[in-house]
């Protein structure tokens, strides 16, 4: 495998960044040279990911999170240039999918970031590539700024009234991303795939709504279940493979939805309110439609009290409307769009930072495009393979950026990520970044907990 520039971490005792120069040359903050002795846990090599994956192993990732260009040449950005139109940019990114799906093992799931004005680009080259399209998760955050080109300002004919066009335009405001949820096929059985690849099943349990990280509204959909051999596990139709019934009450929370919110950045916590646990019945010999439960007997399950934020919300913000409707306990994920202590955490004293590719001095993150970490470690956990099964999984990062990615898989105990940028300054930002992520006390409970 030729050497690349690579930005290297390590674990065990020296949880630091190391950088390495395509002469394998090792450097640690510094300037002091270390030995490569330690067991690698994340790594992100510089380079373009078309040329990289070749080098990788076939087989050999358990999961894949990435965050690629949208191709409408953001700010004119060559990086997210359209590469001529549709079929040129489906093609491109269909050729990166094939080799994602060659390193991907069998059963392995993907979590893949689209704009909604190009998502069905990006989910007709997932789709031809060879990958299932599983679910797309749409990611609210109820608050954007229109790109309009308004009736006031646009170029007109002469002839029109210069008041004529007054109160229209060309856009609507943006208010959320879409993420698809995507998997390798399996080979043979659900339970076949997971002995042999140790991947093929989502983890329903570790991304359950829990009380301490619920921040919505009630929501519905009763996703089936049924009996199997893996508890707490399930692939993409509901099935649990260890549930006792359909749909049983769980202590660990709700059943992850393929929703998720978020407040505006300007929204503060002012409080917190118990939300008193549900009593639900459940009929003792199976599900009873159609009204045909009457007189039939039945268990009575409390479900647990859950914490709920108070926020003091700003006035555009989607969260209250939502809350309008009901006011029990939370059924979907919230997580806060990252502040610039949460964009900037780990680059004190880099000195070095990347606005739009170019370096200059400062200890800004300056990419466009910055994911929330709690949003990114909820993902990893979502598709992270059973532990009995896979207790080191491994998870590849193409499109790395800034980090965010990469920050939310390792906080979610992969046993290995692998990170790609093209960017030199983009890949030093977030290896900085990934390096005092890496450093915070674990297992991780929320930004909120690490950065108060």
């Amino acid at each position: 495998m030729r050497r690349v520039e690579s930005w290297l971490g390590y674990s065990d005792q020296s949880r630091h960044a190391f950088y390495q120069d395509d002469q394998g040359n090792q450097w640690c903050r510094g300037s002091t040279a270390f030995e490569r002795q330690e067991r690698l846990h994340w790594d992100i090599d510089v380079g373009d990911v078309a040329d990289l994956l070749k080098n990788v192993e076939s087989n050999s990732f358990d999961a894949l999170l990435c965050d690629p260009p949208s191709g409408i040449e953001f700010r004119g950005l060559e990086w997210d240039s359209h590469k001529g139109g549709r079929d040129a940019w489906c093609g491109w990114l269909t050729g990166i999918a094939k080799e994602l799906w060659r390193v991907l093992k069998p059963g392995a799931y993907g979590v893949v970031w689209s704009l909604p004005k190009t998502s069905h680009w990006t989910g007709w080259a997932l789709d031809s590539a060879g990958f299932e399209v599983v679910d797309t998760i749409h990611h609210i955050v109820g608050k954007g700024m229109p790109k309009s080109r308004n009736g006031h300002v646009v170029e007109r004919d002469d002839q029109l009234p210069t008041d004529s066009l007054v109160g229209a335009g060309t856009a609507l405001a943006p208010t959320h991303e879409c993420w698809w949820l995507i998997q390798k096929p399996r080979q043979g059985t659900v339970g076949r795939n997971v002995e042999q690849y140790g991947t093929g099943m989502l983890n329903i349990d570790g991304a359950r709504i829990k009380s301490d990280l619920s921040r919505m509204v009630s929501g519905t959909g009763k996703p089936r279940s049924g009996k199997g051999s893996i508890k707490g596990y399930g692939d993409q139709s509901g099935a649990t493979f260890g549930g006792d019934a359909a749909n049983p009450p769980n202590d660990l929370g709700l059943w992850p939805k393929n929703q998720i919110f978020s407040h505006s950045p300007e929204c503060k916590v002012i409080g917190e309110r118990i939300v008193k646990g549900r009593a639900i019945n459940r009929f003792t010999e199976g599900a009873k439609p159609f009204g045909g439960g009457v007189g039939k007997s039945y268990d009575s399950i409390q479900m647990p009290d859950q914490v709920i934020p108070i926020y003091e919300c700003c006035d555009d913000c989607c969260v209250p409307t939502l809350q309008a409707f009901k006011q029990d306990a939370p059924n979907f994920y919230y997580c806060p769009k990252p502040s610039k202590r949460e964009r900037n955490f780990g680059l004190e004293g880099w000195g070095r930072s990347s606005t739009y590719g170019h370096e200059e001095e400062g200890d800004e993150n300056t990419h466009p495009t910055i994911k929330s970490i709690d949003l990114t470690w909820y993902l990893a956990t979502l598709i992270k393979p059973p532990q009995h099964y896979n207790p080191a999984p491994r998870m590849i990062n193409p499109f790395t950026g800034s980090g965010g990615e990469m920050i939310g898989s390792v906080l979610a105990g992969y046993g290995y990520v692998y990170g790609i940028e093209l960017d030199k300054s983009f890949a030093k930002t977030a290896a900085a970044r990934t390096a005092a992520w890496w450093m915070t006390p674990q297992p991780f409970q929320g930004v909120k907990k690490v950065l108060g």
